[in-house]
């Protein structure tokens, strides 16, 4: 087993609890039937890319068959950075919106949500929107067109910011395109070097497809944490159980969302308990799965960064997804949210 160290050890001396590069959209929410899906021969719990046209394309026929609609800050890593927040951790969001009202949206709520951001625009390309099919099983499909967010540059990078934060958290999102990538590639090698804990997040079976060579690449050599849920986990290590001996065999930590089945860690970076730990939940009515792993991950980031042992942070990531499927969109009510706090002040 080759083990990593956790850079955190001096965590206490860091400003900030998490920093976050991830695409920033908006999210069009729609309740489709599964017919919808198979007429427009998109693939169902995936995640696709489209063009300007394509995204038009797609607007004009879910409001020709008069389908209700929903909008909401979007953007995986944005859902977790907004929950990580709200539980009171101290967030930073780097990201690429248009001048155009979805951007003035975007930096808005994340004002009103106390996280420093450092939103750069583009004159030229419109703000990214993803529009997020829900089937009557709760289940959502991403149809995403990236727009002014796939145009984030090395010259982007929140350099003083990885610098001060216990946890710089990327998606595989920022993979898809070769100057996301590429400035991905910059900030490992500043955190790593600033002994900044590095968590990456697969997904998608999708980006998976694209980009899992140097997604196993980047957990061999620079990232200590990932998180997959089955579908990513079998996309990239064929078997929960191989996903397992990979964590074992490179001596990282990696957090299995599992849905209704639960949760799963198993770690084998120095600074926290070695071996596999699980977390049942119990079962609730799904309406809607969008975010739900993205909030599980601000639940076990915070957890993690506030000292807590790993059965704690699989729990907080718990108390947020199992509330988050339960309504329309990436709302968590109060309830949850304070019942996490009160666990993580405990």
């Amino acid at each position: 087993m080759r083990q990593k160290k956790a850079e955190n050890k001096n965590w206490n001396q860091r400003d900030m609890d998490l920093v976050v590069i991830c695409n920033a959209l908006m999210d069009h929410l729609y309740n489709v039937p599964d017919l919808f899906l198979t007429e427009q021969k998109i693939e169902k719990s995936t995640t696709g890319l489209l063009d300007v046209a394509g995204q038009k394309s797609l607007d004009t026929k879910l409001s020709n068959r008069g389908f209700k609609k929903s909008v909401e800050l979007g953007g995986s890593g944005m859902n977790t950075t907004r929950a990580a927040a709200k539980l009171g951790a101290k967030c930073a969001f780097m990201g690429l919106v248009g001048r155009d009202p979805d951007g003035f949206e975007v930096k808005e709520r994340i004002e009103t949500a106390g996280i420093s951001s450092c939103l750069y625009d583009s004159a030229e390309t419109a703000t990214g929107r993803c529009t997020v099919l829900v089937t009557p099983d709760g289940e959502r499909t991403l149809q995403t067109y990236l727009g002014a967010s796939s145009e984030y540059e090395t010259l982007h990078a929140p350099i003083e910011e990885l610098k001060s934060s216990k946890v710089f958290y990327f998606t595989g999102y920022q993979l898809m395109t070769p100057n996301q990538g590429q400035t991905i590639e910059h900030c490992l090698s500043v955190a790593n070097q600033e002994g900044t804990t590095v968590a990456l997040d697969v997904s998608d079976p999708f980006v998976v497809q694209v980009c899992g060579d140097k997604i196993l690449s980047m957990l061999r050599q620079n990232v200590q944490i990932f998180f997959a849920n089955d579908l990513e986990t079998t996309a990239l290590f064929g078997d929960l159980e191989s996903g397992v001996e990979f964590c074992k065999q490179w001596g990282i930590m990696g957090v299995f969302k599992r849905g209704a089945k639960g949760s799963l860690v198993a770690n084998y970076l120095e600074g926290w308990q070695q071996g596999t730990i699980t977390h049942e939940i119990s079962a609730v009515k799904a309406v809607d799965t969008t975010g739900a792993g993205d909030t599980f991950s601000a639940g076990f980031l915070t957890a993690l960064t506030r000292g807590k042992d790993l059965k704690a942070c699989l729990q907080a990531g718990s108390e947020l997804s199992a509330d988050v499927v339960t309504k329309m969109g990436v709302i968590l009510s109060d309830e949850a949210y304070q019942k996490t706090k009160e666990s993580l002040q405990a």
